[in-house]
């Protein structure tokens, strides 16, 4: 088993890596380790105060999702229609389909609250 922020990627080919990613809001850590991950308001909570979290798309109607992209191997976030959008280093990505995340991106839910992403192999 893989702990939280760990995710074991097996490819196409049979090939298999272990990949940390995770995004990070100032001290807190919010782990992916799932793929693919659904995101919405449930996954801030204790992150940030209730009126910036009433901006952000339930999990059910996601914000984004994160997923891996085999060909290109790189994560990717989609905002398929949340509520509000969701913004790639300040560039709305609502129904713009997948887009890839690199180490340091910034994703910010709805334009409210700024996450860096984190992605290396896992250790």
């Amino acid at each position: 088993m893989t702990r939280p922020g760990t995710i074991q990627i097996t490819e196409p080919g049979g090939e298999t890596r272990i990949l940390a990613a995770m995004f990070k809001v100032g001290d807190k850590i919010i782990p992916i380790s799932s793929l693919p991950q659904r995101f919405g308001r449930e996954d801030f909570a204790g992150i940030a105060p209730p009126e910036v979290l009433n901006s952000i798309s339930r999990r059910e109607k996601p914000q984004f999702i994160i997923n891996f992209d085999y060909i290109n191997k790189t994560f990717t976030i989609e905002d398929f229609n949340s509520t509000n959008g969701t913004l790639l280093n300040n560039e709305n990505i609502k129904g713009k389909g997948p887009r890839p995340l690199k180490d340091g991106d910034i994703v910010s839910p709805a334009g409210v609250l700024n996450m860096r992403f984190l992605s290396r192999p896992a250790a």
